[in-house]
């Protein structure tokens, strides 16, 4: 009965975690070219850190782009 019984609560917390997720904000970032967004995290004081390719920011081809944003997604630095 133990063996079913946890992942049966696994399952239950994490549905209830699910649903209950909310989009912080939605913004784009970039200018007139390609620009490829691949990761993001949150950092501890909410904001969010960002890596991809930019060719509009770029020497000439696709370079890698860094952006570092608030809790509320407004770019700290770039």
């Amino acid at each position: 009965m133990k063996k079913i019984l946890l992942p049966l609560i696994l399952i239950a917390l994490f549905a209830k975690v699910s649903v209950n997720a909310q989009i912080s904000f939605s913004k784009e970032y970039g200018g007139e070219f390609n620009e490829d967004g691949r990761w993001m995290e949150q950092m501890p004081d909410s904001g969010f850190i960002i890596t991809g390719g930019t060719d509009t920011y770029s020497n000439g081809q696709t370079d890698i782009w860094l952006i570092r944003t608030d809790a509320n997604g407004n770019t700290v630095w770039s």
